[in-house]
């Protein structure tokens, strides 16, 4: 059974708190005043809603990859963080994606090259698996 909210004047005298929002539930429903009907859950309204949770899911999981980045850049050797600073979003991924880091892994330059392609790889896959994107082009920075 789906139950409406409660009217605004008895969620005023009596408050707002889980427990009470469930025994007003209850209480409408074993009183017959609950007339709401359950959701189909089908349909396009519900495959809209999917595709808004995976959508809002996939952004949040970008913002946090692209703060990553620009929390690297920031930290990142002075000669590798002024040929990226500045950089739009897009061209900073592009620049990270064609980069193929080489060299000493105690080199601070190429570790910080390694970790910011890896979140682009893992950010950006599909930038990445477009042709002529990815490690085989040579490095831009």
């Amino acid at each position: 059974m789906e139950v409406d909210r409660r009217d605004r004047g008895a969620r005023r005298a009596h408050g707002k708190s889980d427990p009470i929002d469930a025994c007003a539930a209850a209480t409408a429903v074993l009183s017959g005043r609950a007339s709401g009907t359950p959701k189909s859950r089908n349909g396009i309204v519900e495959a809209i809603r999917a595709l808004r949770v995976v959508r809002k899911s996939a952004v949040k999981a970008r913002t946090q990859t692209i703060d990553q980045i620009r929390s690297l850049t920031v930290t990142a050797p002075s000669a590798l963080r002024e040929k990226l600073r500045g950089l739009p979003t897009a061209v900073l991924i592009d620049t990270l994606a064609r980069t193929l880091p080489t060299g000493d892994l105690m080199d601070p330059d190429l570790t910080a090259r390694t970790a910011l392609r890896r979140l682009v790889t893992r950010a950006a896959r599909s930038l990445v698996a477009l042709p002529g994107v990815g490690s085989r082009r040579p490095a831009s920075c």
